[in-house]
């Protein structure tokens, strides 16, 4: 029979962090098994995960998907989420620390608002070292800083939108109806360089009704080095303002250019002028044949004169790039931003 929610966990070379992560999960799904399936997806790991995950007490309360063949992020999630039976489903990070009641307040939710077709809801956010063993998360705070009021209800998809997509950027908040998902895969593209998942969201939310849950239901870990970071000015500064475009293209926004500067002015995204030039002159000079290509699209989410010449440091050639990364870095050492 099919549930009313399906979460689902797509992973890749954790088999050292699941047990744990599923840990915290478990009691929550086990209560909640009239109306609640998890469901884990493998995306064919090199590691011990498919053992681990077979190795585990399952008397039901979980499914395995075990793939063996490795997708790029984006497939991953659409083939993951192809596995769910539920009216709705949540993607769960691997390695996220859910609220101890987080599925119970998003199943009371659904239940109290049958005709909503989504659902955000607030985080808490900390920084732990690249291994994620570290059990202390330095700087843990919560993402929107404003509680006013509990839930908050959308009738317009646009102000739902403009208030949310900021931090729908991070994949383990954000709660879909099967039928938002199926509208909105049909704009899914990988131009949308690490964050694909964004507009096929809001595009299928669009025209329907959401919910919005200002108390954190989950801790997000933040990678102090994220493994990602040589591709982070692509991401940001190109795949962002890719997918708002887009968005304004179908009518699901007003203005992209707008709603970029609401989305840098979290202090995650770096946005600071010397959080722009770490990531272009530290970062990006680094690989000069994937950036050269996209200076100028870089160029045109940047309304700074300074932040559009720090840009064309990519051009240079390479020694004088690598000079200027050994001055940066000992100029950010001695800020301590290093």
């Amino acid at each position: 029979m099919s549930k009313l929610l399906s979460i689902v966990m797509p992973t890749f070379n954790r088999a050292w962090i699941l047990p744990y992560s599923l840990s915290l999960i478990k009691d929550q799904i086990v209560r909640n098994a009239d109306d609640v399936e998890l469901i884990i997806c493998n995306n064919a790991a090199t590691d011990d995960t498919e053992s681990v995950l077979r190795g585990l007490e399952n008397d039901g309360w979980f499914r395995f998907i075990n793939y063996t063949d490795h997708k790029e992020i984006g497939i991953s999630i659409s083939r993951s989420i192809d596995n769910a039976s539920g009216k709705y489903f949540l993607l769960w990070g691997d390695d996220d620390i859910p609220n101890p009641r987080m599925v119970d307040i998003l199943v009371d939710a659904l239940k109290r608002y049958p005709d909503i077709d989504g659902i955000h809801f607030n985080r808490m956010q900390g920084y732990a070292d690249s291994s994620l063993q570290q059990k202390e998360m330095e700087n843990l705070r919560v993402f929107y800083k404003t509680i006013e009021e509990p839930e908050i209800k959308y009738e317009s998809s646009k102000d739902f939108a403009r208030n949310c997509f900021r931090g729908m950027a991070f994949l383990s908040v954000n709660l879909l109806s099967r039928e938002a998902w199926e509208k909105g895969k049909q704009i899914y593209t990988a131009d949308h360089l690490g964050f694909e998942f964004l507009a096929p969201f809001l595009y299928g939310l669009s025209g329907k009704k959401c919910l919005y849950i200002s108390y954190p239901l989950c801790i997000q870990r933040c990678l102090k080095r994220p493994i990602y970071r040589e591709k982070w000015p692509a991401y940001l500064y190109v795949g962002i303002p890719r997918a708002l475009k887009d968005l304004e293209k179908h009518d699901v926004i007003d203005g992209w250019k707008e709603h970029y500067h609401i989305f840098t002015s979290n202090s995650q995204f770096r946005s600071s002028f010397v959080g722009y030039v770490n990531n272009i002159v530290y970062w990006a000079t680094r690989d000069k044949k994937y950036y050269a290509p996209l200076v100028n699209e870089i160029n045109q989410s940047q309304d700074s004169f300074f932040r559009k010449l720090v840009t064309y440091t990519i051009y240079l050639p390479d020694w004088l790039n690598k000079f200027n990364r050994a001055v940066l870095g000992m100029f950010l050492k001695a800020i301590g931003k290093e």
